[in-house]
């Protein structure tokens, strides 16, 4: 017990340290918020002229107070990401740092998995500030509930460490080549598609939806986010056995791969 309760200390300590680093960017942070927020407004544009058009006041189950709300926080949770970390294990790779930082005494997946979080932290903080204001001054406020809310937490988290396990196993791929830029790019596109990022899966068609929600992408941000739009225990147990599933699989992956990785670091000297 005595052993657990140093290694959380520590890990939250690494948490701590990884979040102030990025309030010491305090411009950045306002930035990145000032963006989400244009986002939202050219979304407003966007989805009150679909909506106009259609004539209708639902699409998909939602309204257009509930999109722009939807689409808030998917942005708000997917820009709290950047920058990632798969250019940070990757330059550790390149420049051989990683031979170092093997030989720390806690585990380097969870180490870039608190600091992952400690990123978040802060950015995300600034992120729902600025967005909430442009939202609810756009299409007015929301009724949440505390079920949602907690629903919604609980989704968020496992899904940041779905979206965390993709990065690494993405910054791995420095062992084996020269560039990790086309991953990352094929991955953001990727979720702009089929995380919701952009368009609501609620938008989709009924048998795309089915195939599109088992998916991890979904699940990352956009499950999240429309549970705590409107709240539905049956969403929500599907989004937690799905995200639980592919955190299975892909840390599977990830740990594969890190193992394999590190023979090259004892084969070169770093």
């Amino acid at each position: 017990m005595n052993w657990l309760s140093l290694r959380l200390r520590a890990y939250g300590a690494i948490t701590y340290i990884s979040s102030l680093s990025r309030t010491a960017f305090a411009g950045s942070l306002i930035m990145n918020g000032l963006l989400v927020a244009l986002f939202i407004w050219i979304h407003k544009q966007l989805y009150t002229a679909t909506f106009l058009s259609t004539k209708t006041q639902l699409i998909g189950g939602l309204s257009l107070t509930e999109v722009i709300w939807l689409l808030m926080f998917i942005q708000s949770f997917e820009r709290a990401t950047w920058p990632n970390p798969i250019s940070m294990i990757d330059a550790e790779i390149k420049t051989g740092a990683i031979s170092y930082a093997l030989q720390r005494p806690y585990s380097y997946m969870v180490y870039h998995l608190f600091c992952f979080f400690g990123r978040i932290l802060a950015t995300l903080t600034g992120n729902l500030f600025f967005g909430i204001i442009i939202v609810f001054f756009l299409v007015g406020a929301l009724p949440v509930t505390v079920y949602g809310l907690m629903g919604g937490l609980m989704a968020i988290i496992l899904g940041y460490i779905l979206d965390f396990l993709f990065f690494f196993m993405f910054g791995l791929m420095g062992f084996w080549v020269e560039d990790v830029k086309p991953f990352m790019w094929l991955y953001s596109k990727t979720k702009l598609i089929f995380g919701g990022v952009i368009v609501p899966i609620a938008f989709f068609p009924a048998y795309i939806q089915k195939i599109v929600l088992l998916l991890p992408f979904a699940n990352l941000y956009y499950t999240a986010s429309r549970i705590i739009v409107q709240f539905d225990p049956w969403l929500l147990m599907r989004c937690l056995g799905v995200q639980l599933f592919w955190i299975v699989v892909l840390g599977s992956c990830a740990y594969a791969l890190f193992a394999r990785g590190v023979r090259y670091v004892t084969i070169s000297g770093g």
